[in-house]
C-alpha cells in the first residue's frame, strides 16, 4: 500500500509540475520551435501510416488559433534520413503550411518569414551534423529560431538529441497536448488494478531488462516473447537451433527464470531449412530450425491470462513481425481488443498490427512510442522531460 501511495503521490507531482501550452502565455505573433514526431512510414513520396499525424493534430490546430508562428522540426528515417516533404504536404490538407528545404543548422532567424497561424516545416533535423551527438552549438543554433519551445515528440524524447534537449536550455518551454496525454496514460502502469498482466516482445532484451525487472514487482504476470524468449529459452538450457538470441544476457537470463511470475510461450513456431514451418513445443525444437513466433496455443494462454486482468500492458511483437511472421501478434491483438481490462500498448510493430486490424479504438490507450514508452515506464522519465521540468524549475 505504501508503494502504491508513492507512485501515486509521484504521477500527482509530475504532472502538476509540466508545463503545458497555457504556461507559455499569448502566443499570437511569436516564433514557437515544435519538435515534433513526424519519423512515418513514407513510400514513393506519400504518408503510408498517419497515427503517429494524427496525434499531432490537437497542438498544431491549437497553435494555429493562437496565432502563432510555428517552425516545425523533426526527424524521417532511421538509418539514412528521408526528406520532410511529404510529412508537410500531409499536414497541408489542414492547416496553412510551407517546406524550407533546409535542414536547421542552415537557416537563420533572419530569413523566416512566417504568417500568423502558419507552420513553417523545416528539412530532417538529423541533416544537421550534431543532431544525434547532442551538439551543443547546434541545439543553440536550433533554438536561435524560436521565441519558445514545444516539445511534442514523446516518440523521440528517449533520445538526447540536440533538437530535443538543446532549445530547453535556452527558451521558455513547454509540453504539447499528445505528450501530455502519453504521460498521464502511461502513468497509469506505476499504479496499475490487480491482476496485471505485462506482455513484453521484440528483440534486445539489454534494452527492455531494466523494465521488465521493475513489471516483476507489480506485475502478476510478465509475459516474455519474441527474440527476447530466445535467450530465455537458451538460459534454461533448450535447444533453440538457429534462433536469433543474445549470448550475453543469458546469464541475466538465468536470473528472471528463477521469478514464478516471468513466463516465455511454451509453444513456438519454427521454420525448418527446407522452408517449412510448423507450431511446436518450445523444448522441442531441432538444430535445424529457427523460432520465429509464438505458437497459437501460446496466444491462447496469454489471452486467457489477459481475460482475467483488470490491467493489460503491451509493448513488442511476438515474432519475427518484419518478416512475416505475425500470426501470434495479430492473434493476441485481436484477443486484447475483447478483454474488460485496462489495456496500454505500444511499440512499432504491435501498432501496426492494431492498425492493420482496425482495432485503435479497442485499446484503452495506444501510445506513440516504442523505445520512449519502454523507457519511460522503466525510469519514470525521459531525456526530453528532464531537459524542460529542470529548467523550469531552475527558473
Amino acid at each position: 500500500m505504501e508503494l502504491l501511495w508513492f507512485f501515486g503521490f509521484w504521477m500527482l507531482a509530475l504532472m502538476m509540475s509540466l508545463p503545458s501550452l497555457e504556461s507559455l502565455g499569448n502566443l499570437k505573433g511569436k516564433y514557437v520551435l515544435l519538435r515534433a514526431g513526424l519519423n512515418v512510414p513514407v513510400e514513393d513520396g506519400w504518408v503510408t501510416n498517419d497515427f503517429r499525424l494524427k496525434r499531432l493534430l490537437p497542438t498544431l490546430q491549437a497553435l494555429h488559433t493562437a496565432g502563432a508562428c510555428t517552425v516545425v522540426l523533426g526527424h524521417l528515417g532511421s538509418e539514412e534520413p528521408w526528406t520532410l516533404a511529404p510529412v508537410e504536404q500531409y499536414f497541408s490538407r489542414e492547416l496553412p503550411t510551407r517546406f524550407l528545404a533546409k535542414p536547421p543548422h542552415l537557416v537563420t532567424r533572419d530569413e523566416l518569414t512566417i504568417e500568423e497561424g502558419e507552420f513553417l516545416f523545416l528539412e530532417n533535423v538529423r541533416m544537421s551534423p550534431g543532431e544525434k551527438e547532442n551538439d551543443p552549438v547546434l541545439g543553440k543554433r536550433i533554438a536561435s529560431l524560436g521565441d519558445v519551445f514545444i516539445n511534442e515528440a514523446f516518440a523521440d524524447s528517449h533520445r538526447k538529441h540536440a533538437s530535443i534537449v538543446g532549445p530547453p536550455q535556452y527558451l521558455p518551454s513547454a509540453f504539447g497536448l499528445d505528450f501530455e496525454h502519453e504521460l498521464q496514460e502511461l502513468s497509469k502502469a506505476f499504479t496499475p488494478l490487480a491482476p496485471f498482466v505485462a506482455i513484453i516482445g521484440g528483440a534486445k532484451i539489454a534494452t527492455k531488462l531494466p523494465l521488465v525487472e521493475k513489471l516483476l514487482v507489480k506485475a502478476d504476470r510478465v509475459y516474455i516473447a519474441g527474440a527476447l524468449a530466445n535467450t530465455m529459452y537458451k538460459a534454461r538450457g533448450d535447444e533453440i537451433g538457429r534462433s536469433v538470441y543474445d549470448a550475453s544476457e543469458e546469464r541475466v537470463a538465468k536470473k528472471l527464470l528463477a521469478q514464478k511470475n516471468i513466463f516465455v510461450p511454451e509453444e513456438v513456431v519454427v521454420r525448418a531449412k527446407n522452408g517449412t514451418s510448423i507450431a511446436k513445443a518450445a523444448n522441442a525444437v531441432l538444430p535445424d530450425e529457427n523460432i520465429l513466433d509464438a505458437g497459437p496455443n501460446a496466444v491462447m494462454e496469454i489471452a486467457e491470462a489477459c481475460k482475467q486482468a483488470q490491467f493489460v500492458l503491451w509493448n513488442g511483437p511476438l515474432g519475427h513481425f518484419e518478416s512475416g511472421f505475425r500470426a501470434g501478434t495479430d492473434a493476441l491483438a485481436e484477443a486484447l481488443s475483447r478483454v474488460k481490462a485496462h489495456t496500454i500498448v505500444g511499440g512499432g510493430d504491435t501498432i501496426s498490427s492494431i492498425e492493420t486490424l482496425k482495432l485503435f479504438d479497442k485499446f484503452s490507450f495506444v501510445s506513440t512510442g516504442g523505445g520512449a514508452m519502454l523507457d519511460f515506464l522503466a525510469t519514470e522519465t525521459l531525456p526530453g522531460i528532464d531537459a524542460i521540468v529542470r529548467r523550469d524549475t531552475e527558473c
